[in-house]
């Protein structure tokens, strides 16, 4: 049984006392007392303003709406609460991405999210994946959106929807798509700047149709949708723009459905944030000073009305080389109960459940620039594999507590197996199969172009020059700028590394006039967040030769672009099969780091009707891609930690499986019998890294100074 002491005597005491800095206007002896917050003068909301935010909801009056149906969902000003029936007047909701979540694993985990007594989910939407080129549209298998948010509804769960555009969830540039940058360069996201909205515009009349049959006023599950996301903190601060969204949304919606915006917790975010007629939330952690974020923070903004903490984070992100992010379940469980105790509060967890940012879906940071990492586990209450953890067991004690009524029993854990080891095959070099595995024919250009120029969303480009003029031994590479990391080749020989991680944009060199000079670029996910979403990728600039003791620079050109996306995988199974097959090498040859491995494994005679989740292990590897039966894992990183191993689930296995190994740096099969993988039936995402302390968070950058306690004591 479960250690509750901690939790029963820090719920009862906040139910029974006041805070030690009591919150005005508020008791919380009875949870569901109707009393009003003392209204806040605002200096940014007018009378006209304020009075107008009923537009938000309805425009019956309550009571004749409660009489009406049993089903609503409205802001009750007057009462500082939500009107949400049949589930009362405030949401518990946990962020749950669809486009994280194997499809065949939705219900169940949306079955343990309800187990844990949560009310509602919240999802992004992501127009990235959605439109993956201009005017072509997929909602099917994993992106078909009303199934889940039925699926949702099946299990009496609520939907809060977060349209973007821009949604950040870091995500490869926040999931707009790549293809905005080849369209127009020089456009200016996430404003009103007319060849951004024009895309936006045609977006939003594909979505918003799919999604009116699905809101709460049309017996569908949707209560509420988001505005953009967390505007505040983008230096364009364009309110011509999110009134633009607004309009483009209710046109469509309708006046019943919630619009609501995310922000950081104080006034110098919500300032650019807050959208008139549309409800204003705000986010933050454990640890944060409840009442200067909410009453110092909101209510300038919000003077009547229910208090909602839309992001409310058990864990925090990944990055590659950081240490894995960890919430302390104490300090998470204590702020909950201390603004669920309080009857204007509703919570969302960001995230309840986080998933995996499978193939190329995963983004990256700036300031420095690091990338997130495959898994987005994000120490949440629910695992990676979608397993309840002690934070999951509790919170929902906690909110058994605080919202007495029959719990629904928690799915077991799903299964997991480890499969055991699988002898991997060097195959074939890259340089061998380049030209069969390049998207097209190779693009030619007097510069290197960017992938955006070429229209490659992901993936890696190879560059390739031959080297005209007689250097010196060695001679001075060096590149404008790598957007991320360039794999440097003389002939076919790899030779270093470029790094926009370390900032390293040259090298010596030794190469010979005539000789060819290429640089294999890997796209490390754009920048998610900030001024920088704008991220082209590929080699920014012009690449030069500088001779010893000369700083004349020597300008490389005319190039070749070889587009090595990696999206086709039934051809590039189908080509290592064949040369595997045909010539099989011994273990101990390697030909370069920059290679491709292949292996097989059967599934046991009792689980090939019905595999079983894995994680896939990488000792002795170095860094590169991985794919089960075509299924694309995503990246991999051991040397760089804090992930060591890649969730496989179980959708991916099939009787006799084939695994590939993209490895770009070094692999282990020049020893003998080290040559393989390993699945093994429990994830490692603690490995040791080269940095010692995370980076700058979200939250801090918001706040200057953090936002939360992730690891302390309460």
């Amino acid at each position: 049984m479960r250690e509750m002491g901690w939790l029963v005597t820090i719920t009862f005491c906040l139910l029974e006392f006041h805070f030690a800095a009591p919150f005005e206007g508020f008791s919380i002896n009875s949870r569901f007392e109707n009393q009003s917050s003392t209204r806040d003068t605002s200096p940014f909301v007018s009378l006209d303003e304020s009075a107008s935010l009923n537009y938000i909801t309805a425009e019956l009056p309550v009571s004749k709406r409660l009489k009406s149906s049993q089903r609503l969902f409205v802001v009750d000003y007057e009462n500082n609460r939500f009107l949400f029936l049949p589930f009362g007047m405030s949401m518990q909701s946990g962020s749950m991405h669809y486009m994280r979540i194997p499809r065949i694993h939705w219900r169940d985990r949306l079955l343990k999210l309800r187990a844990a007594g949560l009310n509602a989910i919240q999802t992004y939407i992501q127009w990235s994946l959605h439109e993956p080129w201009p005017g072509v549209y997929d909602f099917d298998g994993n992106l078909d959106i009303s199934s889940y948010f039925k699926e949702a509804q099946d299990l009496g769960l609520a939907v809060i929807i977060r349209l973007g555009p821009y949604i950040d969830a870091e995500m490869d540039m926040g999931g707009l798509p790549f293809w905005l940058l080849r369209e127009d360069p020089h456009m200016k996201l996430r404003t009103s700047d007319p060849s951004y909205m024009k895309w936006v515009q045609k977006w939003y009349g594909v979505l918003l149709p799919i999604l009116r049959p699905l809101l709460y006023e049309n017996g569908g599950p949707i209560i509420m949708m988001q505005i953009e996301n967390e505007y505040g903190s983008y230096f364009a601060c364009d309110s011509n723009y999110t009134l633009q969204l607004r309009d483009l949304t209710r046109g469509y919606v309708g006046d019943q459905t919630v619009l609501f915006t995310t922000d950081g917790p104080s006034v110098n975010y919500l300032r650019c944030g807050f959208i008139p007629k549309v409800f204003p939330t705000i986010d933050f952690g454990s640890g944060q000073d409840i009442g200067a974020a909410f009453f110092n923070g909101l209510r300038p903004f919000l003077p009547k009305g229910p208090l909602v903490n839309s992001e409310y984070y058990p864990g925090w992100i990944d990055y590659w080389g950081y240490p894995h992010s960890t919430g302390a379940t104490k300090a998470v469980v204590h702020t909950m109960v201390r603004m669920l105790a309080l009857p204007t509060v509703s919570v969302n967890f960001y995230v309840f459940h986080g998933g995996t940012n499978f193939g190329f879906l995963a983004g990256s940071n700036s300031d420095p620039f690091r990338g997130v990492t495959t898994s987005y586990d994000y120490d949440a209450p629910l695992t990676e594999a979608g397993d309840p953890t002690e934070k999951y067991f509790t919170i929902r004690d906690a909110l058994n507590v605080l919202f007495p009524g029959p719990q629904f029993p928690v799915p077991d854990p799903t299964k997991k197996y480890a499969y055991g080891n699988v002898e991997m095959n060097y195959v074939t070099s890259l340089s061998s199969l380049l030209s069969s595995l390049a998207q097209e024919r190779p693009i030619s250009s007097s510069h290197p172009l960017t992938f955006e120029e070429i229209g490659q969303a992901y993936g890696f480009v190879y560059y390739e020059t031959v080297v005209d003029i007689h250097p010196t031994d060695p001679a001075i590479l060096n590149v404008s700028e790598v957007h991320d990391r360039g794999y440097v080749f003389v002939g076919d020989k790899p030779v270093g590394i470029l790094s926009r991680e370390s900032n390293s944009y040259s090298m010596p060199i030794s190469i010979i006039k005539g000789q060819r000079l290429g640089i294999l670029v890997e796209n490390q996910g754009r920048i998610a967040f900030g001024r920088d979403i704008n991220d082209f990728k590929g080699i920014i600039g012009n690449v030069t030769l500088r001779m010893a003791g000369d700083d004349k620079l020597h300008i490389l050109e005319p190039w070749s672009m070889h587009s090595l996306p990696l999206n086709n995988t039934e051809d590039l199974l189908s080509q290592l099969r064949r040369r595997f097959q045909r010539n099989p090498l011994p273990k101990q040859i390697v030909h370069g780091s920059v290679a491709f491995y292949y292996g097989t494994f059967p599934l046991p005679s009792a689980l090939k009707k019905e595999p079983q989740d894995s994680f896939l292990q990488f000792d002795g590897w170095t860094r590169g891609i991985a794919w089960v039966n075509g299924f694309n894992l995503g990246r991999y990183w051991p040397v760089m930690g804090p992930q060591l191993t890649l969730y496989v689930p179980k959708s991916a296995f099939r009787p006799l499986n084939e695994v590939i190994l993209f490895e770009l740096e070094g692999s282990p099969c020049e020893q003998d019998g080290k040559c393989k993988v390993q699945f093994v039936d429990s994830p490692i995402l603690n490995g040791s890294t080269p940095h010692i302390e995370s980076p700058l968070s979200l939250a801090q950058r918001i706040s200057g100074d953090g936002l939360f306690d992730l690891s302390g004591p309460v």
